[in-house]
């Protein structure tokens, strides 16, 4: 069983100095970095990418200022035939085909240009908070799904090599080098570094890690073997699904052009880019995050003009919001209770805790229907800093390797 501890032992021959330590969770929809320095002494950018009429890389959200843009670019790393026929046949994957095919580029070689500008940002952003970066070897730790086959892993291997991260350092550095972990398992670092710190478990304990991200959801389940120093075994191995927050952003506005289209309203794509920028940003951090079961009313959105100048106001009900969550959250609440009758079977009595993280973890529709699901069973808690936990715990990772 492999074990995981935060007792930072990393060690480089011949070098006696600082270590820099950077986790790069290129997620299916947003990306992640983190840092940190060894002897021990984050910000989201979105997965999309275009290219300039002069050819240079954009990524983010400078990304869409250019056309073809390409999104979800990571799932065309894995061969087509070992995508599950649900993920292989969405429109997400067959749009991502089109916008790299347009670029007249490979999988591999997006991957890498993005992982370029990504290291490049994140390296600029160290050098304003750490001194002497440049002078220090850099240890690089990159996320990786867990469902991943040896090609797909492979193919990231080869665009990190494109990529230029490990280019040749400074005489005297130690060269760069890179590593690969698991998604759940970067998550579950980036967990029990919190959770050692506020003391929540004790040996024997064991608990699921359920990574909610904007494209997958990816569940991992640990057993505490020691509390000083801190260090866990994998219980049950990680599981994932493309049941993430994108998802639940197409059945919003699926349910729009239902509304829509029954009101006698053009549909929602023939709004102006204003107003669809503005429906977007209303669902996204007034109906989205702050939605929960308790949320008894309905939202007015103003969806904005037609070209007659008629307002177009709609009324969403709880119960059609409801119906909106309603469509990932099966699939999430099965990813995590086959973790937990595992975690059951294995060790004969339940984990003690569930915790929820990743940006689409910190949502509190489906915290709140969790806690109803393992309510006098299993506590329910949110991760501190969701967002970045991935990426965090990658960097954690690398400091034991």
């Amino acid at each position: 069983m492999e074990l995981l501890s935060l007792q930072s032992d990393v060690l480089i021959e011949g070098w006696n100095g600082e270590i820099l330590g950077i986790g790069l969770d290129m997620g299916t929809t947003c990306s992640g970095a983190s840092f940190g320095i060894y002897p021990e002494r984050g910000v989201k950018i979105p997965s999309k990418i275009s290219y300039d009429p002069d050819g240079n890389c954009k990524i983010g959200l400078k990304a869409s200022e250019y056309l073809p843009v390409a999104k979800w670019f990571k799932l065309l790393l894995p061969s087509r035939n070992d995508l599950p026929p649900a993920i292989r046949n969405t429109r997400y994957i067959q749009e991502a085909e089109e916008a790299v095919e347009l670029m007249e580029k490979t999988p591999v070689q997006i991957a890498a240009d993005y992982l370029r500008v990504l290291f490049r940002a994140t390296i600029k952003s160290i050098r304003a908070a750490v001194n002497d970066v440049d002078r220090m070897p850099f240890r690089v730790t990159i996320t990786v799904p867990a469902v991943w086959t040896d090609h797909a892993l492979g193919q990231m291997k080869e665009a990190v090599k494109l990529s230029g991260i490990l280019d040749a350092r400074p005489v005297g550095i130690p060269q760069t080098t890179a590593n690969f972990i698991t998604e759940p398992k970067a998550a579950a670092a980036g967990t029990i570094y919190l959770m050692e710190n506020r003391h929540l478990l004790s040996q024997g304990d064991s608990f699921v890690v359920a990574d909610l991200g904007g494209g997958t959801v990816d569940c991992i389940s640990y057993v505490v073997h020691k509390t000083d120093p801190f260090q866990i075994g994998e219980l049950v191995e990680g599981d994932g699904a493309l049941c993430g927050a994108k998802f639940l952003d197409h059945a919003f506005f699926e349910l729009l052009d239902i509304r829509l289209r029954d009101a006698g309203y053009q549909e929602w794509r023939e709004f102006i880019r204003y107003d669809r920028k503005r429906v977007r940003m209303i669902w996204e951090h007034l109906i989205k995050r702050p939605f929960g079961t308790e949320y008894f009313y309905s939202k007015i959105v103003g969806v904005g003009y037609q070209d007659d100048g008629t307002r177009v106001v709609l009324h969403i009900s709880k119960e059609e919001l409801c119906a909106v969550f309603n469509t990932v959250y099966p699939k999430i609440l099965e990813l995590i209770q086959h973790q937990v009758t595992t975690v059951q079977a294995k060790t004969r009595k339940l984990p003690k805790y569930i915790f929820l993280v990743g940006g689409f973890g910190q949502n509190q529709y489906i915290y709140d229907l969790l806690v109803e699901q393992y309510a006098g069973q299993v506590v329910v808690l949110k991760g501190e800093d969701g967002w970045t936990s991935v990426s965090r715990g990658a960097v954690l990772w690398g400091g034991r390797e």
